[in-house]
């Protein structure tokens, strides 16, 4: 038994150490299976068909819709400009009229409430951080914002990804796993969500301003000059919300239909409205040009076509890069010395909503994946905590379900984005061309100790509380 554990936790040490250097998460975690197999009494073969490859495909299928089309979507909203519309019209409204320090200040708003906005609207962070990268960068160089923060302007969602309502992979595993409604509790969610994005401002907008005061300006460095709109219109302020605003409520408000909550399908409904409305409304923007020297512009229908397959082909990194660890936690889960370890978690002298905290926490900062850890600790706690019994007609639980549930998701946007995480490495060294090193340090205030104070916000609301958690 001791030697399984050793063997899962050099696993999983080797795993975000090569991750971290670099190395692709999709040979690795295969190679940390082999590992867990071999040190848990687990035939290597048997672990890699049987229990990894069913991991992944499990996951893949939770989380494919929405990764899928929410990257057709942002694809979408980037080449119609409706994603440029939404924060030039906010900084030309309470941003470009005024000086000094308050113009600092409001920028940030403007980033963190186009960022919350595009958030509730569907699009999953990864795709979220190609959208708003030109837009962060063209703010930067306005106002003269140091490079290396680029990265932190681009993480100010964290805490919302765990958010009732949110159509976000956290929210809905978490959610969905226990059958309940996205807005599982919702009162204390939201004040966790509101009062973690209030901090996260304040750290943002603290570094920016600290940086400029020491002398620190923007550069291009390596990145290519910073191409302009070119004079191109932008759609309406307003109608760019829209297709937000229909995906927010069709998420939410689906699953009061039978067949739907059956099948899970609200997001797709949700996003597949969200594109649908985006090509209605917004189709005259998109971009024609063609990415062909001497070509010319596209046609009305190739433009689409382009923007489509464009946002088809961004899908399948993040999905796999998300979903693979999951294979590797899979075969962790079914070995003997995970299942002694979790059995006694019961026993420990703590609170269910505390257990659920330091459970989740102790996952999520091991995989860096929100899907593997709730995939791992939700029917974990659910059982346990008599969740599926009472269900089933059995007794009352020993804690809500929608307590647990958004516990569970909002610890899981915690320690997920340590300096190894994909997102972390993609804002940082793939898009902004800065180090992680140089990076990192406002985006750990942001994503990581504004996302835990509002975690425990919202445990202790529930705590105090209980009736919340039927709230939603």
């Amino acid at each position: 038994m001791a030697v399984s554990i050793v063997g899962i936790l050099v696993a999983l040490f080797l795993f975000l150490f090569l991750v971290y250097k670099g190395w692709s998460v999709l040979y690795v975690a295969p190679l940390c299976v082999l590992i867990v197999a071999v040190t848990g009494g687990i035939n290597p073969l048997e672990a890699l068909t049987q229990h990894f490859v069913p991991g992944v495909v499990e996951m893949v299928g939770m989380l494919f819709w929405v990764i899928f089309l929410g990257a057709i979507m942002g694809k979408l909203y980037a080449d119609t400009g409706a994603a440029a519309s939404l924060t030039q019209t906010l900084m030309n409204k309470f941003v470009l009229n005024v000086e000094g320090d308050k113009r600092i200040k409001r920028a940030m708003i403007v980033i963190v409430v186009v960022t919350a906005i595009l958030t509730f609207g569907g699009i999953d962070a990864f795709i979220l951080c190609f959208l708003m990268f030109p837009l962060c960068r063209s703010i930067a160089k306005q106002l003269n914002i140091p490079r290396r923060l680029v990265p932190a302007m681009l993480c100010t969602s964290a805490v919302l990804m765990g958010s009732p309502l949110a159509p976000q992979f956290n929210n809905i595993l978490a959610t969905q796993i226990l059958h309940l409604r996205p807005s599982a509790g919702l009162i204390p969610g939201l004040i966790a969500a509101l009062i973690g994005e209030i901090g996260i401002y304040f750290v943002l907008s603290r570094t920016v301003l600290k940086a400029i005061k020491n002398g620190e300006t923007y550069d291009d460095g390596p990145l290519p000059p910073l191409e302009g709109t070119g004079g191109k219109k932008l759609p309406n302020f307003w109608v760019c919300l829209i297709p937000l605003i229909l995906v927010i409520v069709i998420y939410n408000g689906s699953f009061g239909i039978p067949v739907v909550a059956k099948y899970n399908a609200g997001i797709i409904i949700a996003l597949a409205a969200g594109i649908l409305s985006t090509m209605i409304l917004l189709g005259k923007y998109i971009s024609r040009e063609s990415l062909i020297p001497g070509q010319g512009k596209l046609g009305y229908y190739r433009s689409f076509i382009r923007s489509l397959n464009a946002g088809a082909d961004n899908y399948p990194n993040p999905i796999f890069a998300v979903c693979t660890p999951a294979g590797l936690a899979k075969v962790i889960t079914a070995t003997a010395a995970f299942g002694v370890i979790v059995g006694a978690l019961p026993g420990l002298p703590v609170h269910p909503l505390l257990l659920t905290f330091i459970f989740a926490l102790i996952i999520v900062t091991l995989t860096s994946s929100p899907p593997v850890t709730l995939a791992v600790i939700i029917p974990i706690l659910g059982g346990m905590f008599g969740i599926f019994a009472a269900a089933e007609g059995g007794p009352p639980p020993v804690v809500t379900a929608g307590a647990i549930a958004r516990v569970a998701a909002l610890t899981t946007t915690t320690f997920e984005t340590l300096p190894f995480n994909g997102l972390i490495t993609l804002a940082c060294v793939i898009l902004s061309r800065v180090s992680v090193k140089e990076g990192y340090a406002p985006i750990f205030g942001q994503t990581v100790v504004c996302t835990t104070i509002a975690t425990i916000i919202a445990l202790v609301l529930f705590m105090l509380f209980p009736g919340l958690g039927n709230i939603g």
